[in-house]
């Protein structure tokens, strides 16, 4: 238990820094969009409003210079103290429009992040992955469900690999290679597709998104990515998973469990745990 929360912390730590730096991102976009909605709303709407509002009552008398006279008194008298009620409105309308904007900005601003960080990792060359080892955003696995010791397939392997996208999920993300021994020497598919009612890339794809839809959840899919290479004459498949934006559970069997990834592999956490890292991991986003 000790052993496994000093993991949980150290998990924790390492990501609260990003963490807090996207909090405050987020917030900064909110209060400054707020902000310079509320004053647009006052400062310019307001007055607009004030004028054109007058002229609609009062069709303009005289030339432009009467008519600019008329409309630069209305706009000013929309900032006298009278005015308050209405002044407060459109400070109010503009600071809600802005709030709107910001979350709008959010959004596409995170959607960006995310497309960027998809490339950096698409970008990175396999053989250096292999190379590289296993981290705390790659694992490896030799195969999805056939059991090479035993020479049949094992649904314990596709628990296995489930177990990892559920980790990365709940973590920050990363890198499955499947076809791929712990030493990084590519094995490759073939054993895999044999095993299947469709032996080929699109069958094991399809495989491994069932899998996932029935373990994790179908609206889980999205999150998961995957790429076919060749590796010394050897199919590896590549698996991109994003975090996830709320807590993921792993089925098997009857039960439900959460994992983590925490340094170079994936770990259970038991009930009081999955509460405290959950309120750290997602905070208030859940």
């Amino acid at each position: 238990m000790k052993r496994n929360y000093i993991s949980l912390c150290h998990l924790v730590d390492q990501g609260k820094g990003a963490n807090v730096k996207r909090k405050l991102s987020r917030l900064h976009i909110m209060i400054v969009y707020t902000v310079a909605g509320a004053l647009l709303g006052y400062l310019l709407l307001h007055p607009l409003t004030m004028v054109l509002y007058l002229f609609e009552l009062s069709p303009p008398k005289g030339g432009t210079h009467e008519m600019l006279a008329q409309a630069f008194g209305r706009a000013i008298h929309a900032f006298h103290p009278t005015m308050g009620l209405m002044g407060g409105f459109f400070l109010v309308l503009g600071g809600s429009c802005g709030f709107i904007a910001s979350l709008y900005t959010r959004s596409l601003l995170e959607k960006r992040d995310l497309i960027a960080k998809q490339e950096r990792v698409l970008n990175r060359d396999l053989n250096q992955l292999l190379s590289n080892g296993e981290s705390e955003d790659v694992e490896f696995k030799s195969s999805l469900r056939w059991d090479r010791r035993l020479d049949k397939v094992n649904k314990q392997l596709e628990h296995a690999v489930l177990k990892t996208i559920a980790g990365f999920m709940n973590s920050n993300g990363g890198t499955l290679l499947i076809g791929v021994t712990d030493d990084g020497q590519p094995v490759g598919l073939e054993a895999d597709w044999a095993s299947l009612k469709r032996k080929d890339l699109d069958g094991f794809e399809q495989r491994l998104m069932e899998l996932i839809a029935t373990s994790l959840g179908t609206h889980y899919c999205p999150l998961v990515h995957v790429v076919f290479h060749k590796a010394t004459e050897a199919d590896v498949c590549r698996v991109f998973v994003e975090s996830s934006p709320h807590p993921v559970y792993c089925q098997n069997k009857q039960n439900k469990h959460f994992y983590i990834r925490t340094g170079n592999s994936t770990h259970e956490l038991n009930v009081e745990e999955v509460v405290s890292y959950t309120q750290l991991h997602w905070g208030n986003t859940i």
